[in-house]
């Protein structure tokens, strides 16, 4: 199965998003900051990064300029707790290859949804 890494700095939406993801047989590897992500990609690159946009010390955005230097062809889905407009995630898309975009708090089916239709282009 594939394997998915959930960043967050909120220990409550990283542990229900993992919840979420073992039930439905995926492997999932957490971090709470960017750092710890960057740490954890040494040890191996998943299928999948769910990146929330909004955390202290290295933002999403940092964090996922480190995670483009490791591996540019990673697929990555923002999480995020305000909505941001369509020219700003088309912007991010073409910037980094930005996979998706969920906005907290995310239903199960939306976010088995996104990722299904990742892992499977």
């Amino acid at each position: 199965m594939s394997e998915i890494m959930v960043v967050d700095d909120e220990e409550n939406m990283v542990e229900l998003i993992r919840d979420v993801l073992e039930s439905e047989g995926f492997n999932v590897v957490t971090a709470f900051n960017g750092g710890e992500c960057l740490n954890k990609l040494k040890e191996g690159v998943p299928d999948l990064i769910l990146l929330d946009m909004k955390m202290p010390v290295m933002d999403g955005i940092e964090t996922l300029e480190e995670i483009k230097k490791v591996d540019d062809n990673l697929s990555v889905v923002f999480l995020s707790a305000v909505k941001i407009s369509l020219a700003e995630f088309i912007s991010l898309k073409k910037r980094f290859n930005l996979r998706g975009y969920l906005i907290k708090p995310v239903t199960k089916k939306e976010l088995l949804d996104v990722i299904g239709d990742v892992l499977s282009s």
